[in-house]
């Protein structure tokens, strides 16, 4: 899958630091934040992929501030990382972002700190993760599901690992072998 990198003007530091909004100011303000961020957010670049994924043009990204892709409820969590980007890299997160049709999809986000002519710049890569988000929520729900089946069966069930290790026992398990899962749990399945 191709990553997608947007690059958009992150806090001013030094003597423009004045005419800006820096990200730290945006982080504290509850009002008119989206707005404000609008000078500081802006997108300096789009690359290839960018404008595949999201369906805007360059010139469209280019009028664009990193708030107008983000969804309305990550907002916030998205201003509060970028007024924290003070280390040249930190760790990545994830939020949500709106297509141009639309569509709210789920991206792992990385920003860099960048200097770039006497200004600090936050190079962003954006990695679309709603297919494996979704998948790992399907794989949640069928482990619940399977859980669930197991500690109600009235038959006595123990599920082993891969290495012949117990991961649990039911609950008919215990009474007819007279083990608690506590105490099973771990031990090889045969001795």
């Amino acid at each position: 899958m191709k990553e997608v990198n947007e690059a958009f003007g992150g806090e001013p530091k030094g003597p423009v630091a004045s005419r800006e909004p820096s990200a730290a100011d945006l982080g504290r303000r509850r009002s008119g934040a989206p707005n404000r961020c609008q000078r500081c957010g802006r997108f300096l670049s789009a690359n290839e992929a960018a404008i595949e994924k999201y369906g805007y043009t360059r010139d469209e990204f280019l009028e664009m501030s990193v708030t107008d892709i983000s969804a309305d409820d990550d907002v916030r969590a998205l201003l509060d990382e970028i007024a924290s980007a003070n280390a040249p890299r930190r760790p990545s997160f994830v939020c949500q972002h709106r297509l141009k049709d639309g569509m709210v999809i789920d991206v792992e986000m990385s920003m860099h700190l960048l200097g770039l002519d006497g200004q600090h710049r936050i190079m962003v890569s954006a990695h679309d993760v709603t297919q494996s988000r979704a998948e790992e929520l399907k794989r949640e729900e069928t482990a619940t599901y399977l859980r669930a089946l197991i500690e109600n069966c009235p038959l006595a069930i123990a599920v082993h690992d891969t290495g012949g290790h117990v991961v649990m026992c039911n609950p008919a398990f215990e009474a007819l072998f007279q083990y608690r899962q506590a105490d099973v749990v771990g031990l090889p399945w045969t001795r």
